[in-house]
């Protein structure tokens, strides 16, 4: 890695918990949890919107909107999935390029693979049913977590999201992040509606006119929003194929979806591993303050 890459993503080193690790890196890792999928599997036939979706065009009412986009009833069914993208970091003046991998079943396990450009290792992660673990390479360090939606925040970083939150998002499950019922309903000026929620980590979000997400909103004080675009562009017609990060201190991630593909057959065991050096233990992130 260079050394302006290096400078870029190592942040502040006035305490512990910002030596850790790079706080944009673990950016890097929840954003791309969203997107990436392609790794010589079998494809399947890109899957077609839920029939339900139909409807939304029909629906005059937020309530009736909110109950398609919900699609109440429907049993959810798991993905195995891999995907390719790359992400852009900016802080100020300072940028980075980096490519992201995430694969697994967005019903866990999940595996992502963060590189820099040029290909050195940055940070690798998994998230499975038990713990959520990240191990950086280059400091021969390794963090873990019980929780995965708390993992990010005990690394400074305010984001309630595991790769599993953004791995629904890419592949057009989105709703799954918000709480069921929502508090307010506000009709937009191109169509679709906006949504506020009393309770959850998101506090606003924002659907077009065939129901997918195009911006979310932060509950939290520190505050950050997720913009997605680009929809349709490739055979997934339910997945966004740009999605944009701003945080506070002028921090933004942009990530854009290279490929995308379905697995038929569940991926093997040793596939979505976090193989650890033997001297390494990952250091547990569970009593450490949390945002959420």
């Amino acid at each position: 890695m260079t050394g302006t890459l290096r400078s870029f993503l190592s942040g502040s080193t006035g305490s512990p918990r910002r030596t850790t690790r790079p706080l944009f890196v673990r950016l890097c890792v929840v954003a791309a949890a969203c997107l990436l999928l392609t790794a010589g599997c079998a494809l399947q036939t890109a899957p077609a919107p839920p029939d339900s979706r139909v409807d939304l065009y029909a629906a005059d009412t937020p309530e009736a909107f909110w109950r398609i986009i919900r699609q109440p009833g429907v049993k959810f069914r798991p993905q195995n999935m891999t995907a390719h993208a790359s992400l852009y970091v900016s802080e100020g003046h300072k940028s980075a390029r980096m490519r992201l991998d995430l694969w697994g079943s967005t019903a866990l396990p999940l595996r992502l693979d963060l590189r820099s450009s040029i290909g050195s290792p940055l940070a690798y992660a998994r998230e499975d049913k038990a713990a959520w673990t990240i191990f950086y390479p280059d400091s021969n360090r390794a963090y873990s977590h019980t929780d995965a939606r708390r993992a990010l925040p005990a690394l400074d970083l305010p984001l309630p999201f595991s790769l599993r939150d953004m791995a629904l998002l890419l592949t057009g499950h989105g709703f799954r992040l918000l709480t069921t019922a929502y508090q307010t309903a506000t009709p937009l000026q191109a169509g679709g509606w906006t949504y506020t929620f009393a309770t959850g980590p998101i506090q606003q979000a924002d659907f077009d006119p065939a129901g997918n997400i195009t911006r979310l909103q932060s509950a939290t004080p520190e505050g950050w929003i997720m913009e997605l675009s680009r929809y349709g562009e490739n055979e997934f017609p339910l997945s966004p194929g740009k999605i944009v990060l701003s945080m506070a201190q002028d921090k933004t991630a942009r990530i854009f979806l290279k490929s995308l593909a379905i697995r038929r057959q569940p991926w093997p065991d040793n596939a979505t591993a976090l193989n650890l050096p033997q001297e390494v233990d990952p250091i547990p992130l569970d009593g450490r303050p949390s945002l959420y």
